[in-house]
């Protein structure tokens, strides 16, 4: 479990952009560091924030929860002028042959986008209560304070199978701050709304907060690799103030209440 650095000459074709929020994003090729092909789905984010810290301590804590996430993940280093011919109405600093680093994640196969239409929210609220990881999801977002936990940030794998997508507005946004991280309180948890209403019935709420004893453990098991990470992304007093702040609410109690 881990990300890679790719060089610019691993973004091989990019074969679509696809419209985005805060982000900009296109479909691409890329060659992995063994020599194969895959398609990628990368993200380059024109705003000065910690989306892309966000991303990367999303899906390393997603995968040691035992999510289904992305395969592979890397930071992608792309040449500006390629980031301004595919997306020229934004503005990217540097010169043509400065590097601009980018999130890319392996493409699931197969996949698509959910449910999301009022006419089919029925539908998609009776499939995703059927996901195994619901209970593990809700609390994953709860515990990372995940603001936007809304169904185009699943996909719909096959049968009442999903996968999540998307961390780069967890602790509570892409412009958190330490005293914001310190400040934090109710999550209006976008998943446990989509899938209960809000209000989870005795059973669910409890499965949720079992879930949660998986957190102590995903932090320790990745905490080195995003420290590391984050030595490269974020001032030393953001991280601090993020490490505080997961590793406060991984305690197993920490969610009691929190869900119900």
């Amino acid at each position: 479990m881990s990300i890679t650095l790719l060089g610019a000459g691993h973004h091989l074709h990019a074969a679509r952009r696809i419209d985005g929020y805060s982000s900009c994003v296109h479909r691409a090729e890329l060659r992995a560091p063994d020599g194969s092909t895959l398609t990628a789905y990368v993200k380059a984010f024109p705003s000065d924030n910690k989306a892309l810290a966000n991303e990367v301590a999303g899906y390393l804590l997603a995968k040691a929860c035992g999510l289904t996430t992305a395969p592979r993940a890397f930071i992608l280093l792309m040449h500006v002028r390629k980031l301004r011919k595919l997306f020229p109405e934004h503005k990217w600093p540097g010169s043509d042959d400065d590097l601009y680093p980018t999130w890319a994640t392996e493409e699931l196969h197969d996949s698509k986008l959910t449910l999301v239409s009022e006419a089919d929210a029925i539908v998609w609220r009776e499939r995703v209560q059927q996901w195994d990881q619901l209970p593990y999801a809700i609390a994953f977002h709860q515990w990372l304070q995940n603001i936007d936990a809304n169904a185009g940030n699943l996909l719909w794998l096959e049968g009442n199978e999903f996968a999540l997508i998307d961390y780069a507005d967890i602790l509570g946004g892409q412009d958190w701050t330490p005293e914001s991280l310190e400040s934090a309180g109710y999550l209006h948890n976008k998943l446990l709304q989509l899938a209960y209403g809000g209000v989870p019935d005795k059973a669910a709420a409890r499965a949720i907060e079992e879930s949660h004893r998986v957190a102590d453990s995903a932090w320790r098991q990745t905490k080195g690799t995003i420290m590391d990470w984050w030595g490269d992304l974020l001032k030393r007093k953001d991280r601090e103030a993020a490490c505080r702040f997961i590793e406060a609410r991984s305690d197993p109690e920490w969610i009691k209440g929190k869900v119900a």
